[in-house]
């Protein structure tokens, strides 16, 4: 029997892969496996090619603290990018809000005070902020911010993707993180991530929300902006991908809108660059 693969590390994979679904061994994680008891294993004949469906595949935490829970899981473990960053805090810095709040997310007050993401709430996690966290050197912008909110009903803890003044701010600033590195793009997969903050907050101005209630999700917002930054990207380097996140609100992919798609030599020929990253976002949810 001869188990083969290409390199980094396609001979352990090959391994893993036929103890998994020749053999029927189980590695659930560290510590926790299933070996079946065979003393006279026999296989049938075979020959079998395995093309990972994925390129790259990335499990943080617990499930790839080891070597070895990495290897069972066929993960991929050197990669020379961030595989979690949010990006949009320096594509669209928050300091910005203080002069252009219409870039930036309309939170409805929905008569609900205790409500965790609406409008009251948060404003007083900005007092909260003020009174208890007296060492900050950024409490000044705070208190602008809720003075400009206030009038506005705008916030900064996410992006108004609808906004014209946003996504150009977005878009030249991702396009300056090519720019001033190149030789740091030339390795693949290289990964320019365009990503929302953490939490459940979403832009519920007019516009944003009549993309969610007809594409039924948010990451309608993203992939249009997405796919704008892509264009771009491929005339400056097509090797690069362009990632977004699916996560809390943008889980659920959009009904209509599809991510842009180029030829992407290396892939098989029915897949895309950015079919690749669509699966790859799935895959990280």
């Amino acid at each position: 029997m001869i188990l083969s693969g290409g390199e980094p590390r396609g001979i352990v994979y090959a391994i893993y892969t036929f103890l998994q679904d020749v053999v029927g061994c189980r590695w659930w994680t560290a510590g926790a496996e299933q070996i079946p008891r065979v003393p006279d294993l026999a296989v049938p004949t075979l020959d079998m090619r395995y093309h990972p469906r994925f390129e790259f595949r990335v499990v943080t935490g617990l499930q790839a603290a080891s070597f070895e829970a990495r290897a069972w899981h066929r993960l991929s473990f050197d990669l020379t990018f961030d595989t979690g960053t949010h990006s949009i805090t320096k594509q669209l810095p928050k300091k910005l809000f203080l002069e252009h709040p219409e870039w930036f997310m309309y939170c409805l007050d929905d008569g609900f005070p205790n409500k965790k993401y609406n409008f009251q709430a948060t404003l007083r996690g900005f007092e909260r902020t003020i009174r208890t966290e007296t060492e900050r050197n950024d409490l000044d912008f705070f208190r602008e911010v809720i003075k400009i909110a206030k009038r506005t009903q705008r916030i900064p803890q996410q992006q108004c993707l609808n906004s014209e003044g946003a996504r150009r701010t977005i878009t030249r600033n991702a396009l300056a993180e090519l720019d001033a590195n190149p030789d740091a793009w030339r390795t693949r997969p290289s990964v320019l991530w365009v990503t929302q903050n953490d939490g459940r907050y979403l832009c519920r101005c007019e516009k944003c929300a009549a993309v969610q209630s007809e594409e039924g999700s948010d990451s309608a917002n993203w992939v249009r902006l997405v796919n704008g930054i892509a264009a771009e990207v491929e005339k400056r380097n097509p090797n690069v991908l362009v990632g977004m996140f699916a996560y809390l609100h943008t889980e659920a992919p959009p009904r209509k809108i599809k991510p842009r798609t180029v030829s992407y030599t290396h892939l098989r020929a029915h897949e895309t660059r950015h079919d690749l990253v669509c699966r790859l976002l799935l895959e990280k949810k």
